[in-house]
Order: C-alpha cells, then sequence, then structure tokens
C-alpha cells in the first residue's frame, strides 16, 4: 500500500503545480500581438516597456491580480485600453520616430487610485439635501403653485 501512494505522490504534486506564467508580446507597424497567460498586469507592462522600448511610469501601482489575454494585430491604443482596463487611468505619448518593431508610446503614465482617509472609529457624514422649496423658490420658482389648467379643445 505504502509503495502504490509513494508511486502516486509526485503524480500528485505535479498535476497541482500552477501552470508557468507567461507571456509573449510583439510590435509590428502600431500594432500588438499579446498572449498572456495567469501573468499580473505589472508584469505585461514590464515586456511592453522591455520589448517596446517604452518608459512605464506607476507600473507597479496596477492590480497584482493574474489575467489571461489574447490579442492578435490588434492596433496599439486599443490593446494598451485592454491590459489597463481596470487602472485608474493613463496618459500614453505618442514616439516621434517609431520603428517597425518598438511601440508607438514612447511614455505611459499609470494614473495612481486614491481613497478617502478613514479615521479609526468614525463613521462617514450624512448627507443631506434640502428640501426643494429651498432650490426652487430663490430662483422664482414655486411648486406649490398649479399650473393653470387647460380649457379642453374645441371638436368640430
Amino acid at each position: 500500500m505504502f509503495r502504490k501512494i509513494a508511486a502516486i505522490g509526485p503524480l500528485l504534486l505535479y498535476c497541482s503545480v500552477p501552470a508557468a506564467q507567461t507571456v509573449t508580446l510583439e510590435f509590428h507597424n502600431g500594432r500588438v500581438s499579446l498572449s498572456a497567460r495567469d501573468v499580473p498586469v505589472r508584469m505585461i507592462l514590464f515586456e511592453w516597456g522591455r520589448l517596446g522600448e517604452t518608459r512605464v511610469l506607476n507600473g507597479d501601482d496596477v492590480s497584482v491580480r493574474p489575467v489571461t489575454l489574447t490579442l492578435v494585430d490588434v492596433p496599439e491604443p486599443q490593446a494598451l485600453a485592454v491590459v489597463l482596463r481596470d487602472a485608474a487611468g493613463y496618459v500614453a505619448t505618442h514616439r516621434d520616430d517609431q520603428g517597425d518593431r518598438l511601440s508607438a508610446f514612447d511614455r505611459i503614465l499609470i494614473l495612481a487610485t486614491s481613497d478617502a482617509p478613514q479615521a479609526a472609529g468614525l463613521t462617514q457624514p450624512a448627507v443631506t439635501r434640502p428640501p426643494i422649496e429651498q432650490v426652487l423658490l430663490p430662483l422664482g420658482l414655486d411648486i406649490r403653485e398649479q399650473p393653470p389648467a387647460r380649457e379642453p379643445e374645441a371638436t368640430r
């Protein structure tokens, strides 16, 4: 019995190992082909910078959640939008002297996200709205007035 377990153990261990993270990226005349399997977006951005000779700023601030993407011959701005869809935003500057195998972007700046600071033990204040009369009366509008009654149209 022990021999059977010893023989099956390595097989079970091999099957439980997650697949390797892989990224392949190619640039060709302003178009991108990308294949990423179970990798964080920051790894894709690292390859984008390395292979495309693009300076990526704040690439470490993006999500670490692994993604799987396959893009084939997609315009580079569209590919970048897909890769950074979960980012707070980004700004990309076009390259003046784009080569055949370089990225169309010279720099990509990923905008940082921010959260309102939370003080320990304090609750958020409730947002209240003034009554509609306080808003409309200074404008000369009185919702308490009834519109004049319409007279029925004459029938012919």
